[in-house]
């Protein structure tokens, strides 16, 4: 009797403790970079992840400029440099595609300033189609400091999301002088002519640089998640990837995925809103069943 009770309570501690990790990220902001056409995504995320977040630390971005400028008279591409190999997989896409590109920078620039005035010590970001295991993220940033320039990511595909530490967020929003960004090869360099006329302006920050770039500047071309690697490097911050955790595609027919799959994964991408309910009952599964 006092081992099944022992027993019990040890059971009741590991999902008491991963039901406290699901509802508790005080200081995690959470960006979501949203389309006005899918209110049903938004609607499966509140009912599942997003409540494990602060609410005056969630940001839903839909659109955060108007002002979209494409490097194109109509009809030729203008490739500058992104490729040595003058490869163009994302030329002739539509004027929309382009100009939605710039809305993960876009609201991150937006998000930063929230999360600075509440002291966020992380900023998640993910799109409307992706899901977040929180209690595998808070596990996660138990184990790391936010006072280094940290970025995770699922390598060179942005979908399912970026994590970034105060100190990364501090080096992307740092006070800098007005000026262009150039192509160097495959990389952005800062221009080394300055606005001298820009001294009455706001403050400048490497980000602001880099949303210009894409609204009609040297990166208007770029897809977003490539964006914001470029953006990393001009700001001196590496990412570090974590591809097999931050799944790009989540498994097909998760109900019989295979069994301790949701524990290692963080964040889960190009799911519709029943595929997130059905994500969230597998990983809620999961963390009952330990």
């Amino acid at each position: 009797m006092a081992r099944r009770i022992a027993a019990a309570a040890l059971t009741g501690g590991l999902v008491a403790a991963a039901a406290a990790a699901q509802a508790q990220l005080p200081d995690v902001a959470l960006v979501i970079v949203a389309s006005e056409r899918s209110p049903d995504l938004w609607a499966a995320q509140q009912e599942t992840f997003v409540r494990a977040f602060d609410p005056r630390l969630v940001t839903r971005a839909t659109e955060s400029s108007s002002r979209c400028v494409v490097c194109t008279d109509g009809a030729s591409f203008e490739h500058r440099g992104l490729f040595s190999d003058g490869n163009m997989p994302f030329a002739n896409m539509s004027v929309g595609w382009y100009c939605a590109q710039s809305r993960n920078l876009q609201a991150l620039r937006a998000a930063a300033a929230h999360a600075h005035q509440k002291q966020a010590r992380w900023v998640v970001s993910v799109d409307d189609d992706t899901y977040v295991n929180t209690a595998a993220l808070a596990f996660l940033l138990k184990n790391h400091d936010p006072g280094e320039p940290l970025v995770f990511g699922s390598g060179w595909a942005g979908g399912a999301g970026y994590i970034y530490s105060a100190a990364a967020m501090r080096a992307l929003t740092a006070p800098t002088q007005r000026r262009p960004m150039a192509w160097d090869a495959a990389s952005l360099q800062w221009a080394q002519q300055s606005d001298d006329s820009t001294s009455q302006r706001p403050p400048y920050t490497v980000l602001d640089a880099c949303v210009d770039a894409q609204l009609g500047g040297a990166m208007c071309l770029t897809p977003a998640d490539w964006a914001v690697h470029l953006c990393l490097k001009a700001a001196g911050v590496e990412l570090t990837p974590l591809t097999r955790r931050m799944l790009q595609d989540c498994p097909p027919h998760v109900a019989r995925a295979a069994p301790g799959w949701a524990d290692h994964m963080l964040t889960c991408h190009h799911v519709n809103s029943t595929e997130m309910r059905d994500v969230h009952a597998r990983v809620t599964s999961d963390e009952r069943s330990r």
